[in-house]
């Protein structure tokens, strides 16, 4: 009899893909606004790395995650982003105005012998 101390898998029933019935099968990524409805009945995306099918199906977790922000500090740094480029902004809208009068104004020029 084999022990395997060292194994990854995990504990319990494994999900299968609903086409082929093999168990290498993992969460997916939402990509589109059905299936980000979907997670709010409870169903994540999933898919196949044997047949690359994709399916929804009831999340272990449902219902006991709690909501929180899973990136606060790319959010953060937009945040940041965004005041930084705002006083740019400004100096622009201030500096476009004497830039317009700059090239308005006629330039005479006297020519030197």
């Amino acid at each position: 009899m084999r022990h395997n101390v060292q194994s990854t898998e995990p504990v319990g029933p494994r999900r299968l893909c609903p086409k082929c019935q093999r168990p290498r099968v993992d969460r997916s990524r939402r990509q589109s606004v059905g299936e980000a409805l979907q997670g709010w009945l409870g169903l994540d995306p999933f898919r196949c790395h044997a047949c690359y099918h994709r399916f929804a199906a009831r999340s272990e977790t449902a219902g006991t995650v709690e909501w929180k922000d899973l990136w606060p500090v790319p959010r953060k740094r937009q945040a940041q982003r965004i005041a930084r480029r705002i006083p740019v902004a400004g100096m622009s809208v201030a500096l476009f105005p004497i830039f317009l009068n700059y090239l308005a104004r006629p330039h005479f020029r006297e020519d030197a012998p």
